[in-house]
């Protein structure tokens, strides 16, 4: 329980160096497996922080392409307004930066594929099942 505290207060002390709102940088956390122990000296290591800076801008970017759904294409006359096209220049926009966050991450991963754990677990003998029945 008290590391969800120290990881929301993580959120928190984010949500005001990016001026976001805390729940986006706790969804751009749990997107990116980020757990206490990512944090030293109450900061992410600068790579790993890009990477979650990026899904933060991603999730904005989609929302604000949400807001452009409303918009319309309107003529009168001689006049004539077309507002249609910006949901699909936002939704771009949100599609370049998830494409650039996935990169990022990417890259994370393979440049410290050989730090995690190296547990597997195997299937079961099919041996043992034929015993069993």
């Amino acid at each position: 329980m008290e590391a969800n505290k120290e990881i929301k207060e993580h959120a928190e002390e984010f949500s005001i160096r990016y001026g976001s709102d805390p729940e986006t940088v706790q969804k751009a956390f749990n997107a990116n497996n980020i757990a206490l122990k990512d944090f030293e000296n109450g900061f992410l290591e600068p790579s790993l922080e890009n990477i979650v800076s990026l899904y933060i801008e991603y999730l904005e970017a989609l929302a604000y392409a949400k807001e452009a759904t409303d918009f319309f294409k309107y003529t009168d006359g001689e006049e004539s307004i077309d507002k249609s096209d910006v949901y699909e220049q936002r939704r771009r926009v949100a599609q370049d930066l998830y494409i650039a966050w996935r990169n990022a991450s990417s890259d994370y991963k393979k440049q410290n594929q050989n730090t995690g754990s190296f547990f597997k677990l195997r299937k079961r003998a099919s041996w043992l099942d034929a015993r069993t029945r």
